[in-house]
């Protein structure tokens, strides 16, 4: 593909005209089926940014609830917090090659996302996409691995976790699945807390045997019986609410437990005295207050895995491209099954 090059210095083209491009840009809160494609201007790029083509982007609940404006940001907006492309501007070292990544608080909330044919990302920022991952499949894994990773490490306090017990509720879901896959990459054993028959196939053929149906099992009571009455050791909490109860009260002594979704008004309740005769953690994780840089520290150690075929990506809905955008932010409200995938730029990718 041609280098594309505009900057914050000269923001306009050989005809003194900015340059443009497609994007999902919000004038405000909206429904995510009056999501219309605009024409917006092309990101203009300080000396410290590259200039990225979006070959695949995954649709995440978050970007819904950035398009209602429940996460709260400046409009008009880009929306979008995750991407795998090809740097096309920028030092020469960089362009040509595949890059993936994610946002906190700023890709697609406090700065323009990656649901568009091209955006602004800092060098510092840059993560080359394991030469192992497809292009789609990195553009709809990176904001679940790196939310699934903090919230390991923020349940266990460490990555070594051989022989330990790690419960993960909504396992068959996108952060569910790579908070999975990382458990078990680290030597612990997983029980994968799915809601039905469905999922739990799903589960069982990613390769996961210690599932927990929350449709017709007592989730406290079958953790507890499947680590011998020990507990576990740590839990990832994608459901909140209830389940984040549940969990709780099947941690073994010293156990922890991070939560990073919760229904709207559904408090739990708190055994003060067991919690803490039983020195648990009861930690939380709201990627937002992280960063685009977060995310990158976190991509760049776990590339020899994904390499290794020790990681694999979640599951991909469907691709489409931008302007089937609020099929796919529906599909998300849904809860389909696999990350839905917007593919921006129209130029073939790997």
């Amino acid at each position: 593909m041609a280098q594309v090059t505009i900057d914050a210095e000269n923001p306009k083209d050989e005809t003194g005209m900015v340059p443009t491009m497609t994007a999902l840009q919000v004038p405000g809160p909206l429904q995510p089926a009056d999501l219309v494609p605009v024409s917006a201007n092309l990101p203009t790029r300080s000396r410290s940014d590259v200039l990225v083509a979006v070959r695949a982007a995954g649709v995440n609940r978050s970007d819904v609830l950035a398009c209602q404006g429940v996460i709260p940001g400046p409009y008009p907006r880009v929306l979008g917090r995750e991407y795998a492309g090809e740097v096309v501007d920028g030092p020469a070292e960089w362009v040509g090659r595949r890059v993936w990544g994610a946002g906190g608080g700023d890709l697609g909330v406090t700065r323009d996302g990656t649901h568009a044919e091209y955006v602004a990302i800092p060098l510092g920022a840059l993560v080359e996409i394991p030469t192992a991952l497809e292009t789609v499949d990195a553009g709809a894994s990176a904001l679940a691995y790196f939310t699934a990773q903090c919230a390991i490490m923020r349940a266990t306090g460490r990555s070594g976790l051989k022989g330990t017990w790690v419960a993960v509720t909504g396992a068959a879901g996108s952060v569910g699945r790579a908070a999975c896959e990382l458990a078990r990459l680290q030597g612990a054993r997983v029980v994968a807390i799915v809601k039905d028959r469905i999922e739990a196939q799903v589960c069982h053929d990613f390769g996961y045997e210690d599932i927990v149906r929350t449709d017709s099992m007592d989730v406290t009571r079958s953790i507890r019986e499947l680590t011998n009455g020990a507990g576990a050791d740590a839990a990832v909490d994608a459901v909140g609410g209830a389940m984040s109860d549940a969990l709780l009260g099947a941690l073994k002594a010293g156990g922890g437990l991070c939560v990073f979704s919760s229904p709207a008004e559904q408090p739990i309740s708190l055994d003060v005295l067991s919690f803490y005769r039983n020195d648990l953690l009861l930690v939380g994780l709201n990627t937002a207050r992280l960063t685009m840089y977060d995310a990158a520290g976190v991509l760049r150690d776990l590339a020899s895995a994904f390499d290794s075929g020790k990681l694999r990506p979640v599951s991909v809905h469907s691709t489409r491209p931008l302007s089937e955008a609020s099929i796919a932010y529906t599909d998300v409200m849904r809860a389909v099954a696999g990350r839905p995938v917007l593919c921006p730029a129209p130029a073939a990718a790997r």
